[in-house]
């Protein structure tokens, strides 16, 4: 049996921002308002989770192409994978997104003036299109979440685990 030609991704790791969010945490940063080496740092991660987000795992469990759909992509050579025809989408939310960091937000967007190949238009009205049929940013965002959380909760743990150490 042969493997179907999809798009195959590593699962990310969060690696970026579990490391920002734990520094910020432990260099005790004065101001929450003070974020942007965080929100650098997340922003890596966020892409790495959107090239996952485009792979043969789906995480965001998006609704399977059609039978027909899909073997018109096979006969076409285009991969079978979700979201993947030419990959245009794809790098404008990873490769080529606009990102922009300020010490208080973090901006994480497509890149609408990216160029589909194959049309030769611009991505931004058939991001809006798939984004409404298959939300884009589901599993990126509750990959952060969980980030954030997790990284919060094993700091407040290891001061809760040093506290009592030392009483």
């Amino acid at each position: 049996m042969s493997i179907p030609y999809g798009i195959y991704e590593a699962d990310p790791t969060g690696e970026h921002s579990f490391a920002a969010i734990k520094q910020h945490i432990e260099e005790g940063v004065k101001s929450s308002e003070e974020m942007e080496e965080v929100f650098i740092a997340i922003s890596k991660d966020i892409r790495l989770a959107l090239v996952y987000s485009f792979s043969e795992a789906n995480p965001n469990n998006w609704e399977a192409i059609t039978a027909k759909y899909r073997e018109w992509k096979t006969e076409h050579g285009y991969p079978e994978t979700i979201g993947i025809m030419t990959g245009a989408l794809k790098k404008s939310l990873t490769e080529d997104a606009v990102v922009e960091t300020t010490k208080k937000s973090l901006l994480y967007t497509y890149n609408e003036e990216e160029i589909n190949p194959r049309t030769e238009k611009t991505v931004g009205e058939y991001a809006i299109y798939f984004n409404n049929k298959r939300e884009i940013m589901g599993f990126a965002e509750s990959f952060i979440q969980e980030i954030i959380i997790s990284s919060v909760q094993q700091e407040i743990d290891r001061g809760f685990n040093r506290n009592v150490r030392s009483s």
